[in-house]
């Protein structure tokens, strides 16, 4: 009832939903874009809310059914798409699961044979059996780096899982976090020519883009830069004349102007969206109570002018992540040029330039143990860092990926959720597999990409590319080879 009440005073205008099975009482409410299906079988009840990305046509739930019941609950974790799914066996066990990289939220808490998974801490906290107390070592983590990490979150006792994880709960018992599913490095293309390289690379994007935006009504969101570039060359070839372009203008600016030349190029038609200024101060305060702080608070520039996109489209097809995945853009801050490698030192520096040191944190907080938090966040995140497999270069892709890459990327689509649903082909898993296995030479200064526009969509290649600066035209060597 307290759910219940909470989402009818924040979400009047979503659509309600509830499913009671095998004790498990689940109550949703979403934008009618928001796909959500269920599936029973003879492995037990099967619900999912969002999408995955397949190469047959199947709602999600049924997808997962005959995944579990070749190897098991655990199968509901790491698919790829933007999904949360629960399963309930024969026992009652509940088993969670997310996408590969956990960017879909998911929030748990169990205590006094209560178990309770929301998508916003909020919800968590109207249990009555729920006391209401700050995590030391969550505010800390996010005083370091500005984001979330170690499955901590602002509040103690409420825990989200780290990518690559499940979570299990049967009564009687604590609620545990599988490692299921998770992304693996390997040196599968290590012996591949950079343009066999390239090739493989863009076969694999045109897949995923291919899976995953299958439902009609779409948009895509032109950002003017390399990543939505990329997808709307790919996205014309699919679907010609049939993909809206939206474009969210700020006065004119390289962004849009950008994005619109592009969407020329192609004959895409487009509508362009204002960027509303004055709805920040409304977005920032309800970006904390859905969020508490764990993305940060990142501009709201798309969102604050978002909320008419469903009456035009169903689906917004997104370059979220294309810079991270494909273009190795945080691989390169890790190097330490005093040893010749890449290690977790100096990729720490570079996490923690936005936050503070454990000894301010521990003078600016008082009343919590912070000194002993802020340490306590770091080993965390030492320890992590080396139980993750691969050469160096790879422990720093997948440590980012989990961290800044999950929560930078991760902010977006779920606030645009509310209005239309977010489809993301460069967070495939088969894209994020593709990645991990390349040399690290292909992965620096968005060579794959470049090298892919340059040699497939030349005409898009040559044109001005927004680049968060003055500079449209830029003056790289990559740049002066395209031109």
């Amino acid at each position: 009832k307290r759910a219940g009440a909470y989402l009818d005073s924040a979400y009047p205008e979503m659509l309600r939903r509830r499913w009671d099975q095998g004790g498990l009482n689940l109550l949703a409410a979403s934008a009618d874009t928001t796909p959500v299906h269920e599936s029973a079988g003879p492995d037990g009840w099967i619900w999912v809310m969002g999408d995955i990305y397949a190469d047959e046509e199947a709602d999600p739930a049924s997808l997962l059914q005959r995944s579990v019941a070749k190897t098991g609950h655990l199968a509901i974790q790491g698919q790829s798409g933007f999904y949360l799914a629960c399963a309930v066996d024969a026992s009652g066990r509940v088993t969670l699961g997310t996408d590969p990289m956990g960017i879909f939220p998911l929030y748990y808490w169990s205590s006094c044979g209560a178990f309770v998974f929301a998508t916003l801490p909020d919800l968590i906290q109207l249990h009555p059996a729920y006391a209401r107390r700050i995590s030391a070592e969550g505010l800390a983590c996010l005083l370091l780096q500005s984001y979330m990490a170690n499955g901590q979150t602002l509040w103690e006792g409420i825990h989200r899982p780290g990518a690559g994880q499940a979570v299990q709960w049967l009564a009687g018992g604590p609620a545990r976090t599988p490692t299921a599913n998770p992304l693996l490095p390997s040196e599968a293309h290590f012996g591949l020519g950079m343009e066999a390289a390239s090739e493989l690379f863009d076969a694999t994007l045109h897949t995923a883009i291919k899976r995953s935006t299958r439902r009609s009504s779409r948009g895509l969101m032109f950002s003017g830069g390399l990543d939505s570039r990329l997808v709307a060359g790919h996205l014309n070839q699919m679907y010609p004349g049939a993909t809206r372009a939206v474009i969210f203008s700020a006065d004119q600016g390289n962004e849009a102007r950008c994005a619109e030349g592009v969407a020329r190029a192609l004959g895409m038609p487009s509508m362009h969206l204002p960027v509303r200024y004055e709805r920040f101060p409304e977005l920032a305060p309800e970006a904390v109570r859905e969020e508490h702080l764990a993305n940060t608070l990142h501009d709201f520039a798309w969102l604050s002018g978002a909320d008419g996109l469903a009456s035009h489209i169903r689906t917004l097809v997104t370059g979220f992540g294309g810079d991270a995945v494909m273009g190795g853009s945080q691989i390169v801050k890790a190097f330490n040029p005093r040893i010749g490698r890449h290690d977790f030192e100096t990729l720490l520096t570079d996490a923690f330039k936005w936050g503070f040191t454990p000894g301010d944190i521990a003078s600016l907080v008082r009343g919590l143990p912070m000194a002993g938090a802020a340490n306590w966040c770091i080993q965390a995140m030492g320890d992590h860092y080396a139980s993750l497999p691969g050469l160096p270069f790879q422990k720093v892709f997948l440590w980012t990926l989990y961290h800044r890459g999950r929560h930078h990327a991760g902010a977006y689509p779920w606030r645009l959720a509310k209005s239309v649903w977010p489809v993301m082909p460069y967070m495939d898993r088969s894209m994020l597999e593709t990645a991990l296995g390349m040399p690290l030479a292909y992965l620096g200064e968005r060579r794959m990409q470049i090298d892919i526009l340059k040699r497939r969509y030349r005409h898009l290649a040559v044109l001005p590319r927004d680049r968060n600066a003055r500079d449209t035209l830029g003056r790289t060597p990559h740049d002066i080879a395209l031109l």
